[in-house]
């Protein structure tokens, strides 16, 4: 049991790793666009790549933040489970759920895995003037999927060690204000 613990440790310590990318990734965005309104109103011109730039950076955004918002219970989800009287039913439930969300993630990841792949053997480059090469963004978007599979493994171990995957409902919200 310590060792499903440790795992979902690491899988938990991985997703914030990842947060803070997309944190990142989004505070880029934020000072693309600024940059893009300063350029249109000071120079006159618009900056040819902030477009396609922070296009990238919201799909790394969205995919690389996907897991420490699993783990923090963050996801939409359907209460249904909390509609179940019983214990061992909600913890089977909850976890045939968790079950299918890896291996849909894992599918993603691999099928992103191998676009990016192709990308680079073929060097694939965007059709606008930056010429980013896709296969960093497509492995940006490839990593945060493989991450998500990562935490829903980590959420089933904790299933299988005994405890609750998920933060009671109202934690973070809880916690947040104690930090204050």
């Amino acid at each position: 049991m310590a060792v499903l613990l440790a795992f979902a440790r690491l899988a938990e310590l991985a997703g914030r790793a990842a947060a803070l990318l997309a944190a990142a990734c989004l505070a880029g965005i934020v000072l693309l666009v600024l940059g893009e309104v300063v350029a249109r109103d000071l120079l006159g011109r618009s900056l040819s790549l902030t477009w396609e730039i922070a296009g990238y950076l919201m799909g790394a955004t969205f995919f690389l933040g996907a897991a420490h918002t699993l783990a923090d219970g963050a996801h939409v989800r359907a209460g249904m489970q909390d509609m179940i009287p019983s214990p061992v039913l909600r913890r089977a439930v909850e976890g045939a759920c968790l079950l299918a969300g890896l291996f849909v993630s894992l599918y993603a990841a691999r099928a992103l895995a191998l676009l990016a792949w192709q990308s680079f053997e073929r060097g694939v480059v965007a059709w606008s003037g930056t010429g980013m090469p896709l296969a960093i963004p497509q492995g940006v978007l490839a990593l945060g999927a493989a991450l998500l599979a990562l935490q829903f493994a980590g959420l089933l171990a904790r299933i299988v060690a005994g405890e609750a995957p998920f933060p009671p409902r109202g934690a973070a919200e809880t916690a947040e204000r104690e930090a204050l």
